[in-house]
């Protein structure tokens, strides 16, 4: 479940010293009515059916979640997945990498514990 990651990340030790500089871990519902000057938003739906779920096709949820960055929004996740399994999110993307914005990374570069 999503607390059950939230609280997962909350426990590392390596986040620690970041929590004590202001650092916070939670859903996008915990951030309703609050802002932060960055926000990394974190969409954990990678699958090769492109699903992307149904909190992904709520526009109300991810407006939060999209109006919370006073001066930064950073998301991660698939693209493709996203941008095909989310009608909400497909546009969003789309400007987004219209504009330039979206960083790729080969997956031989990601970490895997």
């Amino acid at each position: 479940s999503l607390h059950l990651q939230v609280h997962m990340m909350t426990k590392d030790p390596s986040i620690k010293e970041f929590k004590s500089k202001g650092l916070e871990i939670n859903t996008i519902d915990r951030y309703q009515g609050r802002d932060k000057a960055i926000i990394i938003l974190s969409f954990v739906r990678s699958n090769n059916k492109l699903k992307a779920g149904r909190l992904l096709e709520d526009s109300r949820r991810l407006n939060v979640a999209f109006s919370r960055g006073k001066k930064k929004l950073i998301m991660v996740g698939s693209f493709q997945t996203l941008s095909e399994g989310s009608t909400v999110l497909c546009p969003i993307l789309q400007n987004i990498l219209k504009r330039g914005q979206i960083v790729r990374i080969k997956k031989a570069n990601l970490k895997s514990d």
